[in-house]
């Protein structure tokens, strides 16, 4: 089925009260063209109709606010996420390219990008071929940390079978001696 079929079956779910399913056909042309963000925005509306505001602000997000409502509706959608930038960017899981949004948009995604990386030394890349997120490349206190880790468990296991090196001695030694 097309786009354009679809938003007509969309407009007659809503026209007919069907919000749910409007909805739901909504999320999938969402996931099927994630780069359309006027998609995003009816979603939004519906989920607003549907009296549920911090998903109308999921949606909303990377647009401007143009009214009141939509600005308390992000601000809660925020609050949902404890203003945490993981969190807002796990739950907005934009798929599409950021170059392909509008200034205000690609500025949203990338401060949230960056406060994310400056937290927590990375942040979930979604793609559009996968229905799985990656984190980005790890930072080099990451990695200095994994290699700090890797010489402990070393040092680790060479002090127990030094250890147990010292302990077969002695064993063998009592056993020499007959235990006097």
């Amino acid at each position: 089925m097309s786009l354009q079929q679809t938003l007509q079956r969309v407009e007659r779910d809503i026209a007919a009260g069907n919000l749910g399913r409007a909805r739901d056909r909504l999320h999938g042309l969402v996931w099927q063209y994630p780069d359309d963000l006027s998609l995003r925005e009816r979603l939004a509306e519906v989920y607003w109709q549907l009296q549920f505001p911090s998903m109308a602000g999921c949606y909303w997000y990377l647009h401007e606010p143009s009214t009141e409502a939509r600005q308390r509706a992000v601000r809660e959608f925020e609050h949902a996420c404890g203003n945490d930038p993981l969190h807002l960017l796990t739950r907005l899981k934009f798929r599409g390219d950021p170059e392909r949004l509008p200034p205000y948009a690609r500025d949203k995604l990338e401060r949230l990008q960056r406060e994310c990386e400056r937290k927590y030394g990375r942040y979930p890349v979604f793609h559009a071929t996968s229905k799985r997120w990656q984190f980005s490349p790890p930072s080099w206190r990451r990695r200095v940390a994994a290699a700090g880790c890797v010489l402990a468990l070393v040092a680790f296991f060479g002090l127990a079978l030094f250890g147990a090196g010292v302990a077969l001695r002695h064993a063998i030694r009592l056993l020499q001696t007959g235990f006097r």
